[in-house]
């Protein structure tokens, strides 16, 4: 890692099969209009997409990987069952 070159990486801890990363995203609710969450979508694309959005987001370590919907939904639900054993096994509650 060479941003942060005295922290050491989870592999040099140990723990070489621990991989994680910090995301965000924009959601909204069940029932939300398709034709909105598409356009909202497309406009958050191009938005993050522009060169100087890009160079913005980079000096602060962010890199956009932007995906469907459909991929992000795949995405959620995936993360969603890899995380849940270690939240059931630390008796963590998560509110929906």
């Amino acid at each position: 890692m060479t941003d942060y070159p005295d922290v050491p990486t989870f592999r040099e801890l140990g723990h070489p099969s621990l991989v994680s990363s910090t995301w965000c995203a924009l959601s909204a609710p069940a029932g939300f209009p398709r034709p909105v969450a598409v356009r909202l979508h497309a406009e958050l694309s191009t938005f993050l997409a522009r060169p100087e959005m890009q160079k913005q987001l980079s000096r602060y370590g962010l890199l956009p990987e932007p995906m469907t919907m459909e991929a992000f939904n795949r995405f959620v639900s995936s993360e969603s069952a890899r995380w849940r054993p270690m939240i059931e096994a630390a008796n963590l509650i998560v509110k929906e």
